[in-house]
């Protein structure tokens, strides 16, 4: 693919973007209370570049930031939560370290929209640097859970994967179909998530992974992907299935821990356990958000203690030491949905859930619009660039909303900064890209109209 050329986009424009996303790839769990002074650094560089990346635009002849609706709601979930958090005295710590993700959101969407309105030049430094970034974060996770915490990876699951590791992977596949530049990136990451969630053997990483190559496989039957991609996609398909093959021949052992983890970790009374959990915690949260008008209208609040539904988590073993362990953290809980409606109440807790439902129906019918559009002569670079970088975007959007079900990304800070970025930029491609199509159908049509008055006549 040819590239616009604008070569204005100097190194000064795009390093506080890369060190937006650097600071955060090495971001960690503290397992002191309150957290670290490590991590507090790390979060004020990544926030503070964030910010001067995102202003950068401020100066480009493209006119001055707009802000997207999407980061407005964000705005003004963030200063509601922080006043009824303060008012009900949630402890700091714990109301700080609910509410930075969804800032990390609104500064991810505004980078977003910055790099989307500079030009292909730019924006291809700042995805390389995303995967970089990305990459760096699955190395430091997997170090810092197994040689600084000590866990053993035939032992430990989600923990030692980084939690970006379903948009890398959703993205790289995109970005080696479609031969953008960052393509030995794109398969260097596929490989590397696709080893950490063989070894993790998490359910809803691998349904994550799924759904990516599902997607992918949508996205190659359009007629205007050229036939390099359609073989670079069945490429890293069948590099997977004989990743899949070599394991089960030379290690067979392996995959009787996956049978194991996938289908025989059970209880005495036959449920799965997992499920047993997921259902006690969802139960706990729903029954804590409606047990008054106040909480129901408003939410519990952000920060405030974990709920558990005790009668349903009896089924098993150990289970107090759950109990007393979550009651005394903040967390996001294993539901997108269910923990932010729980949080926010009617006020704010439909914030999010329906940014993420409106963003994925409205770039379906962008990507569905568009296959039929690439399709018709005289398509121009700049709809081809807008129409990729758009579905590329799309993926990792996907990624999100698959993982939503059985966790919250908005627990995770680097998952939320790629979550709003992605999110933004691709509202922003695919709206350039239809209103470039439409452009397109007109010039087709002037023709037409132009030859049947000439024949009228």
């Amino acid at each position: 693919m040819n590239y616009p050329v604008d070569h204005n986009a100097s190194w000064l424009a795009w390093l506080p973007a890369s060190l937006f996303f650097f600071f955060l790839a090495f971001d960690f769990r503290a397992e002191e209370s309150g957290g670290s002074l490590v991590q507090y650094v790390l979060l004020a560089g990544s926030l503070t570049f964030g910010m001067i990346g995102s202003m950068t635009v401020l100066r480009h002849p493209h006119g001055r930031l707009m802000y997207p609706p999407q980061l407005l709601l964000v705005g003004f979930l963030v200063l509601f939560a922080s006043s009824s958090g303060l008012l009900r005295a949630h402890p700091y710590d714990g109301l700080l370290r609910a509410l930075v993700p969804f800032v990390l959101f609104a500064v991810g969407g505004l980078l977003a929209e910055a790099t989307v309105r500079r030009n292909s030049v730019f924006e291809s430094r700042v995805l390389t640097v995303i995967f970089v970034a990305s990459l760096v974060s699955c190395a430091w996770t997997y170090y810092y859970v197994t040689q600084v915490r000590g866990v053993v990876t035939l032992e430990g699951r989600h923990q030692f994967v980084s939690a970006t590791s379903p948009q890398m992977f959703a993205m790289g596949l995109l970005v080696f179909a479609f031969g953008l530049p960052q393509k030995r990136l794109g398969q260097l990451s596929v490989l590397v998530v696709a080893i950490l969630f063989a070894l993790s053997i998490t359910r809803a990483y691998l349904m994550a992974a799924l759904v990516a190559v599902a997607y992918l496989a949508w996205v190659s039957s359009a007629r205007w992907m050229s036939w390099r991609s359609m073989r670079a996609a069945g490429v890293v398909l069948a590099a997977l299935m004989v990743i899949t093959l070599g394991t089960f021949f030379f290690a067979p052992e392996f995959f009787d821990r996956w049978i194991e983890r996938l289908f025989y970790e059970r209880l005495e009374t036959g449920e799965v356990t997992t499920v047993v959990a997921r259902e006690a915690e969802w139960r706990g949260q729903i029954n804590a958000w409606m047990a008054s008008t106040n909480s129901f209208i408003f939410g519990r609040g952000y920060g405030s203690a974990f709920a558990l539904d005790e009668k349903t988590l009896s089924a098993i073993p150990d289970y107090r030491n759950s109990i007393e362990y979550l009651e005394t953290i903040t967390y996001a809980g294993h539901s997108y949905w269910i923990g932010n409606i729980t949080a926010g109440g009617f006020v704010t807790g439909w914030i999010m859930p329906a940014i993420l439902i409106v963003a994925l129906i409205l770039n379906f019918d962008a990507l569905i619009k568009l296959r039929s559009r690439l399709r018709e002569p005289g398509v121009t670079q700049d709809l081809v660039w807008h129409s990729a970088m758009g579905t590329v975007y799309m993926a990792a959007v996907i990624a999100i909303f698959v993982m939503s079900f059985s966790t919250n990304p908005m627990g995770e800070r680097y998952v939320c900064a790629l979550y709003g970025f992605t999110l933004i930029a691709s509202r922003a491609h695919l709206n350039r890209a239809l209103g470039l199509s439409q452009l397109n159908e007109q010039r087709i049509a002037k023709p037409r109209v132009s030859q049947r008055r000439s024949q009228a006549h």
